[in-house]
């Protein structure tokens, strides 16, 4: 959504993509494929759908920068 030229993220899309819990590209690639991981937003799973390092998709989309995080 946009508003004077601002992008305005809704919060429940934001926290539906946060899982609140530490975990490195390492740590994901030992989770079993099909495994749901909760999210942020209560009552809201990710699932890991491949965990081969090459091609770890998380709902069906790749992940091609892991281990992104804020200082």
């Amino acid at each position: 959504m946009e508003n004077n030229n601002q992008t305005i993220i809704d919060e429940d899309d934001l926290l539906f993509h946060v899982v609140p819990m530490k975990l490195t590209y390492f740590d994901l690639l030992t989770f079993p494929k099909n495994n749901f991981l909760p999210t942020a937003s209560l009552g809201s799973f990710i699932k890991i759908t491949n965990n081969t390092s090459s091609n770890f998709t998380v709902n069906n989309v790749l992940i091609t920068n892991p281990d992104l995080d804020h200082p």
